[in-house]
């Protein structure tokens, strides 16, 4: 969330509300004490971390072309900040490094972002270390998912996901996109769910939604 005075963003909050389903309490807002947005949680062995993208606007955009994904780790119950933000996964050329998600599968843990922005050079990246803390190796053959260059695909703008396992072990990613209907997209962005295949110790391939 942003809060704005007379039309201008002045702080960025990002809150955590927890709750157990389908139990419809919930408590009251977790702020994290992080200026940046698309924060994502992961939780290991008791300890939980904070990845999110820090830029857009944030710092001197001539200094810092691109965003750049950081991670902290924090306690969820006392709000407090562990460690500093630092850098795990720097900026790309086509800008906007955004969305970031880690996942561990066997012993690897695999951080993906969303870069280009989100209309027809969007895509998804990946990389991975042994660390969750990094340093995180790309992938040779990434995007793992774009429709950048490609005019004929009826679903375009791909990028932005959220991967999951099913009960069968079959991966899956639920991808935000629009409609190829040339002059416009009358339902905006929607939801896609695109077939993962995620060989054992490889790197995943997204079938194109």
């Amino acid at each position: 969330m942003a809060t704005s005075e007379n039309g201008k963003t002045t702080e960025f909050v990002n809150p955590i509300v927890p709750g157990f389903a389908p139990d419809p309490q919930w408590s009251d807002p977790i702020t994290l004490p992080y200026p940046g947005i698309d924060l994502s949680l992961f939780f290991k062995d008791g300890r939980t971390y904070v990845q999110g993208c820090f830029s857009l606007g944030l710092v001197d955009s001539a200094i810092q072309p691109s965003c750049t994904i950081k991670q902290f780790e924090i306690n969820v119950e006392t709000r407090e900040k562990l460690t500093e933000p630092r850098e795990i996964r720097a900026g790309h050329s086509c800008v906007d490094t955004e969305g970031p998600h880690i996942y561990k599968v066997s012993w690897r843990y695999y951080l993906e972002v969303a870069k280009g922005g989100t209309f027809e050079h969007h895509m998804l990246s990946i990389a991975r270390s042994e660390s969750i803390c990094g340093p995180y190796e790309s992938y040779a053959q990434t995007p793992i998912l774009s429709a950048d260059g490609k005019p004929d695909e009826y679903i375009q703008n791909t990028g932005r996901d959220e991967l999951f396992r099913d009960e069968a072990g079959q991966w899956w990613a639920i991808v935000l996109a629009v409609r190829n209907e040339k002059t416009c997209q009358p339902l905006g962005r929607e939801t896609f769910l695109a077939r993962v295949d995620w060989p054992c110790y490889g790197w995943p391939k997204i079938d194109h939604p």
